[in-house]
């Protein structure tokens, strides 16, 4: 099993998560773009999607659109 590198991004808020998790969080409203350019470097990466169904639709067309394979990304869809 491969070792694994979180990247948390926060819309917006106060929240000091990244000191919880020893990483500094991004801000501000990440795009499919940004997401699937941060994970460049990585080897073969899995997607971990969490919101609303609206945003885990875009996300998950556009990654797809990139050639990443649908056993890739895993969801959890809430409303």
């Amino acid at each position: 099993m491969g070792a694994l590198d979180l990247r948390i991004w926060l819309e917006s808020g106060d929240a000091n998560i990244g000191s919880l998790a020893g990483l500094e969080p991004g801000r501000g409203r990440l795009d499919a773009e940004r997401l699937f350019g941060e994970c460049a470097d990585l080897a073969a990466p899995d997607f971990f999607l969490s919101g609303p169904p609206a945003m885990i639709k875009t996300f998950k067309t556009a990654l797809l659109a990139k050639g990443l394979d649908d056993s890739k990304i895993l969801m959890d869809e809430w409303e």
